[in-house]
């Protein structure tokens, strides 16, 4: 079993269809049996005042069907996120691990999409085969995507008997900040290996 599980899941940081549509429901005046017809889960509650929920455009015609009185905050998620992420951003990380892409410059607004992170834990591997394991398939996720997870240790092919710790992220739909942070504390050990005295330890006397 390994240890410290990377289990990144971005299966659902974008979404699969064209033509969201991030709605709100005033919740003055609305009887929660009314409420309950619209069998989708909520993005935000502002309890006693306000839900909001995202839509496929079949699900908005539902909706307007059952005369809420919805309003449309953002008409067209897709284009919506898709002019946020139109803009590059610089992070400064201070890691010198050499991976492509570089921590903070990710294709998905500066986060990493799925596919780089497969790629990252293969290159990772392939930077560091004395510290980091070859990426193991824990299963699928609902959507059908391998979940990967790596072991990283001194001899991380090898069960030693030491102390485990295991790391997972993203569980939820569009959180890639966890994801980031798994990979910076990762990526910060093997950086620092052999030079930072608690990054050294970690790595020789833990399997994460």
């Amino acid at each position: 079993m390994l240890s410290l599980t990377l289990a990144l899941v971005l299966s659902s940081l974008a979404l699969a269809e064209p033509h969201h549509h991030l709605i709100r429901i005033d919740l003055r005046g609305v009887s929660p049996d009314t409420l309950a017809r619209i069998q989708l889960e909520p993005v935000r509650v502002e309890p006693g005042v306000a839900i909001d929920f995202v839509v496929t455009d079949e699900e908005l015609a539902r909706i307007a069907d059952l005369r809420l009185g919805h309003r449309v905050v953002i008409p067209d998620l897709e284009a919506y996120y898709a002019s946020r992420l139109a803009t590059p951003i610089q992070v400064q990380s201070g890691l010198t691990v050499n991976i492509n892409p570089q921590f903070g410059q990710g294709s998905m607004g500066g986060y990493y999409t799925y596919t780089e992170v497969v790629s990252i834990l293969d290159q990772l591997r392939a930077l560091y085969p004395n510290l980091v394991s070859a990426k193991q398939n824990l299963g699928n996720s609902i959507e059908g995507r391998p979940l990967w997870a790596i072991r990283v240790s001194d001899n991380p092919d090898v069960d030693e008997g030491e102390p485990r710790v295991r790391f997972d992220a993203l569980h939820h739909a569009r959180e890639p900040e966890s994801m980031q942070v798994i990979l910076y504390f990762l990526l910060s050990l093997l950086d620092g290996y052999g030079s930072d005295p608690q990054a050294t330890y970690l790595l020789n006397n833990r399997e994460l």
